[in-house]
This record gives C-alpha cells, sequence and structure tokens, in this order.
C-alpha cells in the first residue's frame, strides 16, 4: 500500500487507494463484482447478468472495522471472528484474511496453509531474523537442523559418516559433498514430518542416507502417525496442503522453500492427494519427459537434468529463469489449485459494464467446440498466470532474495558412490537458496488487479485516483445544465497519449449517455439506453489490449493538443466531426470549453488543422505539429477563439469567436499535483491556457482559486462541482473536455 504522494518532478502521483481508502478515496479492491450462478462449477461460462446476483469479487465479506484513518493512510482493523477461507456463501471468507497471516502466526485466527519453516523446526518465534535461533530457515539444511546459520561450501553435519557394509562411521567421507547429502526421512515425509521431533530423537550417530544396517534410519521407518518411540518419526497433526495463505488481499501462493520432497499424487480434492513438489506439480520441462522430485531424466536430451538447472535461476533477482527452451507452465495443474482450497479469485469478474472473465476453466487449449465466451477466457487466464509466475512480469517486484542480500546458490544433484554402492539422487542440493517471491507467484486480488491495470482494464466505475472525483463532480454539474441551461447543447470528450482520438458523445442534450460516458464504456453508450445488461469484454482470444480508449479511466500520459482539438471538432458545424452527424455544433452560438487536467502537459498525438471557414475541423493522424505539448496545446486554444469565418471555403481559416460573443476557455486544474513544489509549473500553463481562451487578462497572475481543486476527495467534489456551476453562469453552448 503506498503512503502519501510520490513526486518525481516535474509530476506526482496521487496516493494508492488499492487496499485501503486513502485521502483519493474508497479501496479499489471493493470495486470488483461477480455473479454467483457458476459458483457450484466455476467452469461454466456466465456472460449475461441484470446485478440480482452480484457479490464483491475482492472483497468476498464484510468483517467488522475499526481504527480507519484515511487522512494519515491508516487502513482499518478487521474483526476476523469467525474467519473461515473455506466459506463461498460471502459471509466469512476468504478475502481480506486475518492481518495475523501476514507472520503466519496463530492469533487471533489460526493460519490457513503451510507455514514457511524457520529452523530447525522451530514452531513459532518472534522474528523471521535469520540470525535468530527460531528465524527463517534459510535452506533447507538448516530447516532440518543439519547446521546452525548458513550452510556454505563443504562442511557437512558431524553426524554425516561414510556408509560401509552397513556401518556407521563418525567422520566425513571421502567424495560426499553438500551436492550429494540427502536425508531419507525428510525426502520421505515432507512437510508431515514433526521436523522439532526428528531433530530431537535422531540423536548424534544417525545416517541420514536412511540406507544399510540397523543404525540407520532406512530400515525403521515407520507407517502411522503417532510415531516418537523407538526412532519412529512423529507425523504433524495437519497435512501439508501445497499452499500458504497471506494477508488481506494477497490470496495464496503454492510457492515453499525448501519445496516438499515427494512426488505430487492426484489432483486436490481428490483421495489420497499428495500436493507434494510443486516444481514437479506445475511446470514441465520444454526438453520432453517430465520433472521428478530427483533429477528430471530427460526423454530428449542425453544426460541428467537437475530440476532447479531448468527451472530456477542462479542469481539476485527474478526466482524463475528465462522460460525459452526450459519450461513451459503446467496450466491445468495451475487451474485445478486455483479453483481448490480457499478461493481467492471469483468463477467470473466484471465492474462497470466491463466482463474480464465469465468463468475459470480447466485448461487454457482453446478446442474447435469452445464457445466464444470460453476461448476468451482461457486466453485471459493465460495471460494472467504468465503474468504472475513469468519471468519479466512481476518478477521484477522481487529485487533480492528473501532474506534480504542473501543470493541464490541453485546447485545440480548428484549422487554418491562409494565402492559398489550408488545413493540415490537427492532430490534438491540442500543448501539451495532462491530469491523468496513477494508478490510474483501470489494468486489473488492485488496481482489480479495489478493485471488488469497493465492493460488499462479498470472500469469507469472503480474509485480510481484522482479520475472518479473529477466524474462525480462533472455529473452533478450535468444535472445543473439539465435543470438550469435547457437551451445549451454539452459535448464529451477525453485526453490522453495515445488512447483516446476520438469524440465520446457528441454535442446536444442526450444527458443520460453524458452521465453514462463517464462510468461505461464509449461502445456500450447506444445499447445502455435500452438494455442494462450489455458488457464489454475488453480483449479477445488472440490479443489482449483491444480495446484502448474504450473504458473511461485514467490512463498513459497528458496530451491537451488531444483535448482542445476534439473541443474544437465538438463545436464544429462540420458535418463528418461527430459520431452522430445530426449532432454538431450550431453556428451564430456562443462557444465555451472547459478544459479540466490533474497533470502536466507531457505528450501530443498528431492532429492537423483542415481550413474549411466555419467547417474546419482537426484531422487526427500525420506527423506531430510541434513537439512541446503545452505550446502545442495553446495553438489550438488560440485557433478556437480566432473569428468565425462568414463561408465554408477550403482554405479559409475560422475560429468560434462571434462579434458580440467571444468563444472561451477555461481551464480547472485538480488534484494532488497543484498542492506540490510542481505547481508553479502546473498553474503557469493554466494560466496560458485562459490567456488564450480570453477567460484570463494578460496582466493576470493566476486562475481564480475556485478552478483550482484539492483537498480531500469529499473537498474536490463538491468544489468542483460549485467551480463548474459558477463557470457555466454564462448559459453558452458547453464542451466538456478531460
Amino acid at each position: 500500500q503506498q503512503m502519501g504522494s510520490i513526486t518525481s518532478a516535474p509530476y506526482i502521483y496521487a496516493p494508492a487507494n488499492l487496499t485501503i481508502e486513502t485521502p483519493n478515496g474508497q479501496a479499489i479492491v471493493r470495486d470488483f463484482y461477480y455473479d454467483t450462478s457458476n459458483l457450484a462449477d466455476p467452469s461454466v461460462a456466465v456472460t449475461s447478468t441484470n446485478g440480482t446476483n452480484f457479490r464483491r469479487g475482492f472483497h468476498q465479506w464484510s468483517p467488522t472495522e475499526s481504527g480507519a484513518d484515511p487522512t494519515n493512510y491508516i487502513g482499518p482493523n478487521y474483526d476476523s471472528t469467525g474467519y473461515n477461507a473455506m466459506d463461498k456463501t460471502g459471509t466469512s471468507g476468504a478475502m481480506p484474511a486475518p492481518d495475523n497471516f501476514k507472520d503466519q502466526s496463530d492469533l487471533p485466527i489460526a493460519y490457513v496453509g503451510d507455514k514457511f519453516p524457520r529452523k530447525a523446526g522451530a514452531a513459532t518465534g518472534t522474528t523471521w531474523d535469520v540470525a535468530n535461533a527460531s528465524g527463517a530457515a534459510v535452506t533447507l539444511a538448516e530447516s532440518l537442523g543439519w547446521v546452525g546459520k548458513y550452510a556454505s561450501g563443504s562442511t557437512l553435519p558431524t553426524a554425516m559418516g561414510t556408509w560401509t557394509s552397513g556401518s556407521f562411521v563418525a567422520s566425513t567421507p571421502s567424495g560426499r559433498t553438500w551436492l550429494n547429502f540427502r536425508d531419507k526421512t525428510w525426502e520421505t515425509y515432507g512437510y508431515d514430518m514433526d521436523v522439532a521431533d526428528y531433530i530431537a530423537r535422531r540423536g548424534t550417530t544417525w545416517d541420514p542416507r536412511g540406507s544399510g544396517g540397523t543404525n540407520t534410519m532406512g530400515t525403521i521407518l515407520p507407517s502411522n502417525a503417532t510415531g516418537g518411540v523407538n526412532g519412529q518419526v512423529k507425523v504433524t497433526s495437519g497435512k501439508f496442503n501445497g499452499y500458504s495463505m497471506g494477508p488481506g488481499y494477497f490470496g495464496k501462493t503454492f510457492f515453499v522453500w525448501p519445496p516438499d520432497p515427494r512426488t505430487p499424487v492426484n489432483d486436490p480434492g481428490q483421495s489420497g492427494y499428495v500436493a507434494g513438489d510443486w516444481r514437479v506439480r506445475f511446470f514441465i520441462p520444454q526438453k520432453g519427459g517430465s520433472f521428478t522430485s530427483q533429477a528430471d531424466n530427460d526423454t530428449v536430451t542425453s544426460g541428467v537434468q537437475n530440476i532447479n538447472s531448468e527451472l530456477l535461476t542462479n542469481s539476485a533477482g527474478a526466482t524463475l529463469l528465462s522460460s525459452a527452451g526450459n519450461w513451459t507452465v503446467n496450466y491445468p495443474a495451475v487451474l485445478k489449485w486455483l479453483k481448490s482450497g480457499p478461493m481467492v479469485l471469483p468463477p467470473n469478474l466484471r465492474s462497470g459494464h466491463v466482463l474480464y472473465y465469465s468463468s475459470i476453466p480447466n485448461d487454457v487449449t482453446q478446442g474447435g467446440s469452445d464457445s466464444a465466451a470460453t476461448k476468451a477466457d482461457k486466453y485471459f487466464w493465460r495471460q494472467y498466470i504468465d503474468y504472475v509466475l513469468r519471468v519479466g512480469n512481476l518478477a521484477g517486484t522481487e529485487g533480492v532474495g528473501w532474506p534480504e542480500g542473501v543470493t541464490p546458490a541453485i546447485g545440480s544433484t548428484s549422487q554418491y558412490v562409494n565402492g559398489s554402492v550408488t545413493d540415490p539422487f537427492p532430490y534438491m542440493n540442500y543448501t539451495d537458496n532462491p530469491s523468496r517471491p513477494r508478490l510474483h507467484f501470489w494468486f489473488g486480488p492485488q496481482t489480479m488487479m495489478l493485471f488488469l491495470n497493465q492493460f488499462n482494464y479498470w472500469s469507469g466505475t472503480t474509485h480510481q485516483a484522482q479520475s472518479w472525483q473529477l466524474k462525480a463532480g462533472v455529473n452533478s454539474a450535468i444535472d445543473d445544465i439539465r435543470n438550469n441551461h435547457p437551451n445549451d447543447n454539452v459535448g464529451m470528450a477525453f485526453f490522453t497519449t495515445p488512447r483516446y482520438t476520438d469524440v465520446v458523445v457528441p454535442i446536444g442534450q442526450d444527458y443520460t449517455t453524458l452521465k453514462n460516458s463517464l462510468f461505461f464504456p464509449k461502445s456500450l453508450l447506444s445499447s445502455l439506453l435500452t438494455d442494462n445488461t450489455v458488457e464489454l469484454r475488453p480483449y479477445s482470444n488472440t490479443a489482449m489490449g483491444t480495446s484502448f480508449g474504450d473504458i473511461p479511466n485514467a490512463q498513459s500520459s497528458t496530451d491537451p493538443v488531444t483535448g482542445m482539438a476534439l473541443a474544437f471538432n465538438l463545436l464544429s458545424p462540420a458535418p463528418s466531426t461527430n459520431i452522430d452527424p445530426t449532432r454538431r455544433g450550431r453556428r451564430g452560438a456562443s462557444k465555451v470549453v472547459i478544459f479540466e487536467t490533474d497533470g502536466i502537459p507531457n505528450s501530443t498525438q498528431p492532429y492537423n488543422l483542415t481550413m474549411a471557414g466555419y467547417n474546419s475541423v482537426y484531422v487526427y493522424g500525420g506527423t506531430t505539429p510541434v513537439s512541446d505539448p503545452s505550446n502545442a496545446a495553446i495553438a489550438v486554444v488560440t485557433q478556437i477563439c480566432k473569428s468565425t469565418a462568414t463561408v465554408n471555403t477550403a482554405g479559409t481559416d475560422s475560429g468560434y469567436s462571434l462579434p458580440n460573443a467571444p468563444a472561451r476557455v477555461y481551464a480547472i486544474g485538480f488534484g494532488d499535483i497543484f498542492n506540490t513544489t510542481s505547481a508553479g509549473t502546473a498553474k503557469t500553463f493554466l494560466l496560458n491556457i485562459q490567456k488564450a481562451g480570453q477567460t484570463s487578462a494578460s496582466t493576470d497572475t493566476s486562475i481564480p482559486s475556485y478552478q483550482i481543486i484539492t483537498g480531500a476527495y469529499q473537498d474536490r467534489i463538491a468544489n468542483l462541482r460549485t467551480g463548474l456551476e459558477r463557470i457555466l453562469q454564462g448559459g453558452v453552448q458547453v464542451t466538456l473536455i478531460e
């Protein structure tokens, strides 16, 4: 959760409100919904809905909240009494998860999922500091208590001896190193084993290979779960689940280090299920064959491929190697896992008439008999899974290894040969230490929101800072125009680079569509007048990002040139400039443009004036005429305020000013940037817009204070409404651009 504004001169980024309410608005995580129709079978697509079965998709239940302080960026404390991660009724889980899950403690709510291991099997601890005796186990050697702190080099446990004819010799054997060290007890029982009890009972003359004579573990491994007697292994009361839960909206991950040593058996929910090694369950070697929990005996490439060498990077940073030629994701296994245990992502997802997915399929391979909805869903889930798992997406959030500063050292497995006896491969190097994922590898609301935002998919109804506050103020202003300015015509245009390049609502008095355009996709505006169930799927079954510029949200760069050019076209009487050629600017009417921005101009798009007298228009395309976006925007404002020509002859210059009614352009500054040291640059630009737009005198040093909108979001909405009403008192034809 980002706290406070972030300045990167001369720009400023508003405080994030992804998961908690801030001065910028309510938590965005509460703005997504799902239809319960396919809750029992998420693989069945739900593509049309009227909202009667809606539940929140990410904020899945409503625990009692207290202590929130949005002004100081403090989130609420949730009373998670009665929390049930498996609940699907929306009354007690799974998101948000209890806050104590951040350190995997059991107070006040018992932790759900597999806990990451501590040193020597410690059950609890006050810290994860690797220097603490009960802190995080950085390596498997530490987790099993074979070493104290960091395991490195060729230093083996003192209990490790030479195996000769089944007898134990307490000395370090020649040829045995950490590369071929193995503990058969661990590799048999994995996370079902009580490690602390095992360490306490194995003594100092225990050969961890578990092979040979009576003094070795291999001959007396028990099959029962009571254990603890005569060297038997005690098994923990809870079995290994194959997932760990995060706090709040993190969701769940299958990553745990060390990986469980057992080979996965069956699918989640089936009898005899063993989650096993996540590397084996969720990844497949591209060279052929399959990974195993021991070495990968590849059927295509000669020799032995170690699973870590194929899958994990050997340097700080990303956990996974580049997948090219090495591995691919086992998508069906990931999807089955997502739909088992806690449902941290809903069976379908939508917001503000935008459909993100209608089902969670069983695989990502598109079949000829698949419906269009199923094909699209399969494509979506492949992209999201890749985003979460693959190098180059969320992998970049990892930084260095966890704990901080520990460099991964992924080793290769090898076999220990002593005379005519050969040990099996160890399933991994017990001193391996990869980077621990932070957000990478986590499936849940946080990564899903980031994934959607990557393609500008957040709907127009999300509380996106600072866009939604502006929408609320403009929405009220439209009501004011309808009630108090019955003769005015209004049009709407948005501007960013490179998303918006056309008018959103042509000038007129279609107030319902004007208001809808603030919140819903442009392509649905006509349909919404008669059908409230229509939705936009903003991608195809082969490509993401097919609907840029359709969903009304804040995105990309500040491009006032586009805004001014579209405003000019909205006011033009030329029939070719608007979606509806019957709705165009009126010759002889007074013209006003209200320009709102929350940023400093930093980009332009190619708009070039086609002069045709009073039918002049700006045409998108060609070469950007001016590199400086501020001056380019002011040039268009100057064009708007030129005198109107009396003819529509090609080549005749024209603006919209009449002898007794000059065209006017007002500027409104909105948001955090106007409270910072960069405010001077931003305010100077707005003042120059108004001077060119004939609403500020050449001697003015600032625009009116009521046209600078800052403060808490409640104040911004009220002040913006007031500012717009004051501007609109002139009762003239209006174009809103934002």
